[in-house]
């Protein structure tokens, strides 16, 4: 396991990499002792710091969520969301094949673990902003989607 840690403008993220992908992009409320960054959490660097640039590619590293095969369709689903796009927790599901599974697409999305290079944050309740599990909550939700025009 590889790990890097980077400010942000939504805090403190850890990287972590298997050394074939990256396995998780988190908030975090401090550094920990250990650092080990491989060429792929640099990579990821590199991307994260050009994203809160404001530069809109998609993701080139690879990524490998852990979880099951339901919340990684579903996370699969989101990388299809264009940067300044966002969609409901229906419209998610209905693309993943899941037209009835709305609250279950919402638990997926919030276990997401790849946060920014997998955009949980462009989904949104039909109601509204909906909710956040990072670290910060709605207000980091808020400011992904200020830094892509979507509020």
């Amino acid at each position: 396991m590889y790990i890097k840690y980077i400010d942000s403008p939504i805090g403190i993220l850890r990287i972590d990499s298997d050394g074939r992908a990256i396995t998780e992009v988190a908030t975090v409320a401090c550094r920990g002792s250990v650092e080990n960054a491989d060429t792929l959490c640099e990579d990821m660097t590199k991307w994260l710091q050009a994203y809160f640039s404001g530069a809109c590619a998609p993701c080139g590293v690879p990524l490998d969520p852990i979880g099951t095969e339901f919340q990684r369709k579903i996370w699969s689903t989101l990388l299809d969301l264009p940067y300044g796009v966002t969609a409901t927790y229906g419209e998610v599901a209905l693309r993943a094949g899941f037209p009835k599974a709305c609250r279950a697409v919402g638990s997926a999305v919030g276990k997401n673990p790849i946060l920014v290079a997998i955009p949980c944050h462009r989904v949104l309740s039909s109601k509204g902003l909906g909710g956040f599990t990072a670290l910060g909550g709605v207000e980091t939700k808020k400011k992904l989607l200020k830094l892509e025009n979507v509020i």
